[in-house]
């Protein structure tokens, strides 16, 4: 995926929930451990540390593996289905929807 790509789905997925602030989640901790909420927060965090590296060549593996988490999240929570989270990545940054699947 082409950096400036990577850091449009970022920002867009950094500006989903805006009352809900972003925190990061324990890394030792396992998914079905957490609400909803917390997941929402977790992936708008790892969205606003993407973008700060997402157009760095030298990062570009960890933006991969971020985008992947983000993606998995929104998935999870119920909020894309996997073919949306695939347009996403295939076709043009769309104007994500902020309520969720259609």
């Amino acid at each position: 995926m082409h950096p400036d790509k990577l850091y449009a789905l970022a920002v867009r997925y950094g500006e989903l929930w805006p009352k809900i602030t972003p925190q990061a989640i324990d890394p030792r901790t396992t998914v079905s451990e957490h609400t909803t909420t917390r997941l929402m927060a977790h992936s708008k965090y790892l969205a606003i540390e993407l973008q700060a590296y997402a157009r760095d060549p030298e990062r570009y593996g960890e933006a991969a593996e971020a985008l992947g988490i983000i993606q998995t999240l929104l998935s999870v929570v119920g909020w894309y289905t996997l073919e949306q989270l695939h347009e996403h990545r295939t076709q043009d940054v769309p104007k994500l929807s902020t309520h969720g699947k259609s």
